[in-house]
């Protein structure tokens, strides 16, 4: 692991075995190499390839602010450096990853993009090799985080790429940085309706002894497809569900509270927004609050549409940004 001298983690690609696939209602049993019976608790801890003793899933300890030793699971972040993907671009992209996710999750659309562009994929607090630490999760403590560390690096005029939560931030950073373009991920911003209500369920999970357990297969029955549901899908879940107390209480407790129309209002670059199969951001609210706004979807995806879905998430990005930036080739 490498932190840099701004105590930022950074994250490149990592390559975890697939595994073996089961029927939906099942789970695999890295064990037996076989399925179990689905089960609430023994879902993720088989896709995890660990036993079902209680001390094996990492407790959810209610307020805590703090990064204690258990809430990240080693096998995944022990690796984790920072990767600057390309020295030739100009232009310097910044993605921003989810809820719970790390900058890990670009890197394929990062060395699909990186002829063009100098692209940062950090780490947030709490979040992959970056400790929380001191750090109190909220949305306006992030975007000022993802302000300061563009502002500290001389980034002018970046170009702002986020995925679910990190597509928020990504819009709220937009006032105070200025960028040449704003990329949203199917971020909730506006939300959905339906958006709005799973968050609202998982806040009133948030003191349940067994809360990341039930997030687990929210998270999976929420944001993947059928056809998602493979080792990439157990690998993302079981990542989102290691994240520190703090990190997994902030967004569902204050989602509902951030003002749409406030923070849109202030974004004046041209803004593209991506969808999945059932897009969590209300496009219609989006339409009427951005002035540059650029719509697409793929319905042939869940949520995560730059790992699921890359070809065609990198397509949109390279003409949206030519068109943005090129009058001519509209």
């Amino acid at each position: 692991m490498l932190i840099d001298r701004f105590g930022i983690g950074w994250s490149v690609s990592r390559h975890n075995p697939f595994v073996k696939r089961a029927p939906f209602g099942s789970a695999p049993d890295h064990r037996a190499g076989g399925v179990v019976p689905f089960t609430p608790g023994r879902f993720i801890l088989a896709a995890m390839g660990r036993s079902d003793s209680p001390r094996d899933y990492p407790p959810y300890r209610g307020r805590s602010t703090i990064l204690s030793s258990g809430d990240f699971n080693s096998s995944i972040h022990k690796q984790s450096m920072h990767r600057e993907v390309s020295e030739t671009g100009a232009t310097a992209l910044i993605c921003i990853h989810g809820w719970g996710c790390d900058g890990g999750q670009f890197a394929g659309l990062a060395r699909a993009l990186d002829p063009d562009f100098r692209v940062f994929r950090p780490d947030l607090p709490g979040h992959g090799a970056t400790p929380l630490e001191s750090f109190t999760p909220s949305f306006g403590t992030y975007a000022g985080w993802i302000a300061d560390f563009v502002e500290n690096r001389g980034l002018q005029n970046p170009i702002l790429l986020g995925h679910s939560m990190g597509g928020i931030l990504s819009l709220l950073t937009a006032a105070r940085l200025r960028p040449r373009a704003v990329i949203n991920l199917d971020g909730g911003l506006p939300a959905t309706d339906h958006a709005l209500t799973a968050h609202a369920i998982i806040r009133r999970w948030l003191d349940e002894t067994d809360f990341r357990v039930r997030l687990a297969g929210t998270l999976r029955e929420a944001f993947f497809l059928p056809s998602e549901r493979d080792g990439r899908c157990e690998e993302i879940i079981r990542t989102m569900c290691a994240a520190p107390d703090s990190v997994l209480r902030f967004l569902p407790e204050q989602v509902g509270a951030l003002d749409p129309a406030r923070i849109l209002s202030e974004v004046t670059a041209p803004v593209l927004y991506i969808g999945a199969a059932k897009p969590r951001f209300n496009l219609v609210k989006a339409s009427s609050l951005l002035t540059h706004l650029r719509y697409e979807q793929i319905a042939e995806s869940g949520h995560f549409l730059h790992i699921y879905a890359l070809p065609r998430v990198v397509s949109l990005v390279r003409d949206f940004l030519r068109t943005a930036f090129d009058p001519s080739s509209r």
